[in-house]
């Protein structure tokens, strides 16, 4: 009975470490660019720039979304490969709301990487089926993005 237990313990930590270790594969796949921090004066300059119209002390926008996807294999057994990029823009009111916004960066980052693993474990029965979806994905990842921010709200607030 122990054995059994121990083996279990053990088995459910390397299901646990392999999981981390895919999604830190799919992470170093998604670059964020710089992040740009810039302080407005008022709260009206905020809600005008974040588009809300309730009190905030601060938002995060992204800029130059970008989904690269290619298609490799042969056969009837074809894969997208993918990376992602994209830029964050903090709009700051108060700087102490700084560390929240940058949890917003972090989800979304997160959201990108699970997307792409998504996309990279889809086969595909030939090179145009394949190709057609990668570049429906590219089309696509402005709206995946605002997808992910809402969900990051949804998540944070």
């Amino acid at each position: 009975m122990l054995r059994s237990v121990l083996f279990s313990v053990i088995l459910l930590q390397a299901v646990a470490a392999a999981a981390a270790d895919n999604r830190s594969s799919f992470l170093k796949k998604v670059d964020v660019g710089r992040e740009r921090m810039i302080e407005v004066k008022t709260e009206t300059e905020l809600q005008g720039l974040c588009g809300v119209s309730g009190w905030i002390d601060a938002c995060t926008r992204f800029a130059a979304y970008q989904l690269s996807a290619s298609c490799s294999g042969s056969d009837k057994e074809w894969r997208i490969t993918a990376s992602a990029r994209f830029t964050p823009y903090m709009f700051l009111l108060r700087r102490s709301a700084m560390l929240h916004e940058k949890l917003h960066v972090r989800d979304v980052r997160e959201s990108a990487a699970d997307y792409l693993r998504e996309l990279e474990m889809d086969h595909f029965e030939n090179k145009d089926l394949c190709e057609t979806t990668a570049a429906r994905s590219v089309l696509e990842f402005p709206q995946q993005m605002e997808r992910f921010l809402r969900a990051s709200d949804k998540k944070r607030h």
